[in-house]
């Protein structure tokens, strides 16, 4: 559910919304707006909606792969925007209605045969995507005319918009590992994701959690996902594992702790991007990242973190304080920049040649002497 505070006011918001316009009032029927979870895709793309509703009365389908995505769009638009033309459309479905504007939540999926279907049924002349990461990994291509793009995750959180996180690095991603770091301090992680490879590593997982008296929901693709992560999102439990289901389309503000398997950089980001959404009224501060040593991509490649922390022999080893490591390179920019420095003299090209003139006599002299 969108609050106030998530729609106050955000200037790179009002550039993307500004952009996408005038590309669709230009006339371009297809624009991709690529932007961080947790950024406000959902408000960016209600903004672009509701202002051409209400200038030429064009109807939205939004199109969204999970029921709870449809139910937070409906929610925010009957609280604060108000569109009487906005359908919620599942992905699957059959016989959407009629509209002009296309918007498809999660557009990685806009290249399938589903959202295929949706765009031929519904006649849509406009399509809006959004999407944190629109790469996609089967090299199906998507065809959006025109991309926005405006502040990565490092700068959104830099200026306070996405949780600080601090970044935990462990020797493996074996699971009695994983499993045990966990249970060195679940108060630490707090509400906690965890990706494994395989789907009997997550079963396995579970269990040894279990029998330490911890639930861990598994989430497959077979299993009741939405009564699951409902459950979770109510605080039922605390750990969810799974292999690719929540890479996207997972809205869960409270989570604090991401453990990422070892992968390459665009499902990294998809899987450390779960938890980098604010929730002050729940007392997260920051957001937990725990990679192995052996990842592909460290996330701190993407984003710096405001601590880095190794296991090593049982303890953890913190590596650096990025806060004071910047407070550290401010101040000596600033004393730099005030060091009183004397420039040597310019030389123009007449008093040049005549220092050339003077050396090559002077050089002269002592030979003769020399001699």
């Amino acid at each position: 559910m969108l609050t106030l505070e998530q729609l106050q006011q955000r200037d790179y918001q009002d550039r993307v919304v500004a952009k996408s316009l005038d590309f669709i009032e230009d006339g371009d029927t297809s624009v991709l707006i690529e932007s961080p979870t947790g950024s406000g895709k959902t408000i960016m793309g209600l903004r672009i909606c509701q202002y051409l509703e209400r200038k030429y009365g064009w109807r939205t389908n939004w199109v969204a792969m999970r029921r709870n995505l449809l139910a937070q769009v409906a929610a925010a638009n009957e609280q604060f925007f108000g569109m009487e033309k906005l359908t919620t459309v599942s992905m699957f479905e059959k016989n959407p209605p009629p509209c002009e504007i296309t918007v498809v939540d999660e557009a990685q999926h806009d290249a399938t045969a589903s959202a295929a279907h949706i765009h031929a049924q519904s006649g849509s002349k406009i399509i809006i995507g959004l999407s944190a990461t629109p790469q996609r990994t089967d090299n199906l291509k998507l065809a959006f005319k025109r991309v926005v793009r405006d502040a990565g995750i490092h700068r959104l959180i830099t200026e306070g918009w996405l949780s600080p996180y601090e970044h935990w690095s462990i020797r493996n991603w074996d699971v009695a590992h994983v499993a045990s770091v966990y249970l060195s301090d679940p108060e630490k992680w707090g509400k906690t994701a965890v990706f494994f490879h395989r789907i009997e590593q997550c079963r396995e997982f579970a269990e040894i959690l279990a029998e330490a008296g911890h639930h861990c929901e598994v989430i497959t693709a077979d299993t009741d996902r939405e009564t699951q992560l409902d459950e979770f999102d109510a605080g039922k439990f605390r750990v969810v594992a799974n292999v690719a289901i929540l890479n996207e389309g997972f809205d869960c503000p409270d989570l604090r702790t991401v453990f990422v398997r070892d992968s390459a950089k665009l499902p990294t980001i998809q899987m450390a991007g779960r938890a980098f959404r604010q929730s002050p009224e729940t007392g997260k501060t920051h957001c937990n990242i725990v990679q192995s040593g052996n990842a592909k991509w460290q996330f701190t490649r993407t984003a710096r973190p405001t601590q880095s922390h190794a296991l090593r022999d049982g303890r953890w080893l913190t590596l650096g304080n990025s806060v004071v490591i910047d407070k550290v390179a401010r101040e000596t920019i600033r004393n730099i920049a005030t060091i009183q420095v004397a420039m040597p003299k310019y030389l123009t090209g007449a008093e040049q040649k005549k220092r050339r003139n003077a050396d090559r006599r002077r050089a002269r002299r002592v030979t003769r002497r020399g001699e």
